[in-house]
């Protein structure tokens, strides 16, 4: 059990099915919730604007972490309109309107405190897919950010045998909108080739999974269905932001793929994505993705290597 699940695991996830007996965490009566760690201070936010000293222009419609900042980078790492780890959208193979495919950014979001180091964001059923979900994001020292996130689908509502599930972090002007990732011999940077639009997606060397999407749907979501710019054999990747490494880093077994457009956000400011795909859903049951945010000082890839792999992520 990852750090910070404490005896609350099996209410974190009872919580995700509608009227349970699941203890109620306390809600917060704010959109957001300001975390601490040592130097790591993170604000936890749901979907509606923000405009205050903490979150001035948080923009209605994105969630996940409006800001993430410690002393070696006091701005904010993330684009403060958008933000990062927003939850954007589902999708199943299949020609949706946006309304479907971007429907978690509308559901009303519950904000719950778990203590000062830990907040979830809970989502009941979603109208299409009839997704619940929830988020669990904890502070640990190091500068760790661990997210955990568990979902229930309550109905057959996918056309093929997969859901995609896809997060986007919008990065407020890097040193570089590049990524590098650790394949085989070593970290590797990837450069998007095109300005707007385009996507360079890595999979797992294990990922050998080949999606069926309707037609027209590999230009959309290259992440799920165009050939990969490359293989990873770790599941790391990292970017520049100023003076420290802002890294990324899964479980082997979610097998997720990610990728990176340079403008996401708008001019200098690269959405750095990811999409995680569960395999033949059943309704009913529980799906879980782990995963954590680095904030780690340098850039040498040597040295993130180690410091990386010094931080593993439990089962």
């Amino acid at each position: 059990m990852p750090p910070g699940f404490g005896n609350t695991a099996l209410g974190f996830r009872l919580a995700l099915i509608p009227g349970s007996s699941a203890p109620r965490e306390a809600l917060s009566p704010r959109p957001y919730v300001l975390l601490r760690a040592g130097d790591l201070e993170a604000a936890i936010v749901d979907h509606r604007a923000v405009a205050d000293a903490i979150l001035p222009q948080h923009h209605a419609r994105y969630s996940g972490i409006g800001l993430l900042r410690d002393r070696a980078h006091p701005g904010n790492v993330f684009v403060p309109e958008f933000g990062g780890l927003n939850l954007e959208l589902i999708q199943d193979g299949t020609m949706q309107p946006n309304s479907v495919l971007f429907e978690t950014r509308s559901v009303p979001l519950e904000l719950r405190v778990i203590d000062e180091h830990t907040a979830e964001l809970y989502q009941p059923p979603t109208p299409h897919w009839r997704l619940a979900s929830c988020t669990r994001f904890t502070l640990l020292p190091g500068g760790i950010v661990e997210i955990s996130f568990e979902c229930v689908p309550l109905a057959k509502t996918w056309a093929h045998d997969f859901l995609g599930l896809s997060w986007a972090s919008y990065i407020d002007h890097p040193e570089s909108p590049d990524l590098f990732f650790y394949e085989k011999d070593g970290w590797v940077r990837h450069r998007t080739p095109k300005p707007k639009g385009a996507i360079a997606p890595e999979w797992s060397e294990a990922d050998q999974r080949a999606l069926t999407p309707a037609a027209g749907l590999e230009r959309r979501f290259p992440h799920y269905f165009s050939a990969p710019a490359g293989r990873y054999a770790q599941p790391w990747m990292f970017g520049q932001c100023g003076a420290e490494a802002l890294a990324f880093v899964f479980r082997p077994q979610d097998l997720v793929r990610p990728g990176e457009a340079h403008l996401g956000g708008g001019h200098g400011r690269p959405a750095w994505d990811f999409q995680w795909v569960i395999d033949r859903p059943q309704a009913g049951r529980h799906y879980r993705m782990v995963m954590r945010l680095l904030l780690l000082p340098g850039q040498n890839p040597a040295e993130l290597a180690g410091a990386i792999a010094r931080r593993p992520i439990g089962p």
